[in-house]
């Protein structure tokens, strides 16, 4: 039976994938900043280790954008000696990422040298969750199927 929409695109109808056709949302998660000191190794590590694609910046810094397929993820430098550095560096970040095998991502990780806080852990929802530390000491999660 078809359907009138008021945009252009091509339904899948597959029923795991829904559409939202609701009002446009007012507030979208754009951005997640990052903070780090040693700005060249953090750019490393979410580009070479993670394997984050670079939006926009390099390893000299001070920022850097991270496609993350969401949000983007924004990584910025701080000086050392800033105020603010034992605040905003090396602390859980309450961000996590969604992966498709949480046990697989966590062993290649874990070959690449990432310190993880403890091996995946079943969840209530069914998936699992892990949470790994970053070169600045910033911990964040992975969730995923186990």
């Amino acid at each position: 039976m078809p359907h009138d929409h008021p945009h252009d695109h091509k339904h899948d109808h597959d029923h795991d994938h829904h559409h939202d056709h609701g009002p446009a949302l007012t507030f979208k998660l754009h951005t997640v900043r990052m903070y780090v000191g040693d700005f060249s190794g953090a750019f490393t590590f979410y580009s070479q280790t993670l394997g984050l694609p670079v939006v926009t910046g390099d390893a000299a810094g001070p920022y850097a954008l991270f496609n993350t397929g969401g949000a983007q993820l924004a990584l910025e430098r701080i000086p050392h000696n800033s105020p603010a550095y034992d605040e905003l560096v090396g602390r859980f970040a309450g961000i996590s990422f969604m992966v498709p095998d949480l046990n697989a991502l966590y062993e290649s990780l874990v070959a690449k040298g990432v310190e993880f806080m403890a091996p995946p852990q079943k969840q209530s929802w069914g998936g699992g969750i892990a949470h790994f530390r970053d070169p600045a000491g910033n911990i964040l999660s992975v969730v995923g199927k186990l």
